[in-house]
């Protein structure tokens, strides 16, 4: 299947709302006015299940796509690690150079005990499962250990299964994602974060990406399909606008029982009529770069904004509306470094080695 050009500003639509989430909408404000404006965006956070389905729709594609290939699982583990893996092992070695230091601490390197291990095997999501785990400047990385969980399963369930049967086990996630997270919460309440950051709890998102991949390689069936996924998007805009209004953050019981699929199946919708053409905004080429930047923007922005933070609180201790005045500096100086480096990364680094990895082929 060729490349889709709006899927890269669909990318960038789902790094641009994890961007408002750390820098603007997370964020206390002790004006009754400002902390009201900020409701506006409480669900910005569901930038990262964006993710969860874009990811399951272009991996699902990519192995849907190669499913007869010779070279299946190597070309596959081999790209991936090509991709992932460079910059996110940058990332550690700061971490543990600069975490013993004052700046290890600015930087939210200090906030987590999550054992070194579980950082080099992406298991670190069972540690943050537990609620004093979980944050750090590292605490990003959960996300991640879910998608790598995610490439050690669906490979094998696409080769093995015929069509329908991968269906249906798809289906058979999505219905019992949104259980497992009610069992957790009811008989297991310790593990607070347990619904959010355990794969098996997030594969409602990550299936209806493949879903969707395989919705649009019918195409008889995608064109009777797309003319009701709007109407989808306006019945599920009604429950979000309610769990919006009411504050609601990622962790609260109401969004980890449904909302998690809720949001699934909205950015689903969204998808399927970005793959369609249907979204003309997502070819913005400011939208498609920030998109083609995401990765390195995801792993570098929170250490980057609590760095500036901690520098902005320091210089204006004592002063009047000090804490506002970090959060603004926060927000732009932090953002904006995070962009550049991002930017620098993606062309110097992270693209050359993209290139190498196709240099193995599905058809070797």
């Amino acid at each position: 299947m060729s490349r889709i050009s709006a899927l890269d500003g669909l990318r960038g639509l789902a790094i641009l709302l994890v961007l408002l989430w750390h820098a603007v909408f997370d964020q206390y404000s002790p004006s009754p006015v400002i902390h009201k404006l900020l409701v506006i965006g409480k669900l910005s956070w569901s930038g990262v299940d964006l993710f969860f389905v874009l990811s399951g729709f272009l991996i699902g594609g990519i192995l849907l796509d190669a499913k007869d290939s010779p070279s299946y699982y190597k070309t596959f583990y081999l790209r991936r690690a090509f991709r992932i893996l460079p910059l996110y092992l940058v990332l550690l070695g700061i971490y543990f150079v600069i975490r013993p230091t004052l700046l290890g601490a600015w930087m939210r390197f200090q906030v987590t005990e999550v054992p070194a291990l579980s950082l080099f095997t992406f298991t670190q999501n069972f540690w943050m499962a537990l609620p004093k785990y979980f944050g750090g400047g590292i605490g990003a990385t959960w996300s991640l250990a879910i998608e790598e969980q995610f490439y050690l399963l669906m490979p094998f369930l696409v080769r093995k299964l015929r069509r329908t049967q991968l269906i249906f086990v798809l289906l058979a996630a999505v219905i019992l994602a949104p259980v497992l997270r009610f069992g957790l919460i009811r008989f297991f309440p310790q593990w607070g974060c347990a619904p959010y950051v355990l794969m098996p709890c997030r594969a409602d998102a990550l299936s209806l990406g493949v879903l969707c991949a395989i919705l649009v390689r019918r195409p008889y069936l995608y064109a009777r399909v797309l003319p009701f996924v709007p109407w989808g998007i306006g019945i599920l805009l009604v429950p979000l606008a309610w769990l919006t209004h009411h504050g609601h953050d990622p962790f609260s019981k109401s969004i980890a029982i449904l909302g998690y699929s809720l949001l699934a199946l909205f950015y689903a919708c969204w998808l399927l009529l970005a793959a369609a053409g249907g979204l003309p905004f997502l070819e913005n080429r400011w939208l498609r770069n920030l998109g083609g930047i995401a990765y390195g923007t995801y792993l570098l922005h929170v250490p980057l904004i609590s760095l500036v933070a901690h520098i902005a609180d320091q210089a204006f201790l004592g002063r009047p509306h000090a804490g506002a005045i970090a959060v603004v500096l926060a927000a732009v100086i932090g953002v904006g470094v995070t962009l550049i480096l991002a930017s620098l990364s993606w062309r110097f680094f992270e693209h050359p080695l993209v290139i190498h990895s196709h240099r193995y082929g599905y058809e070797a």
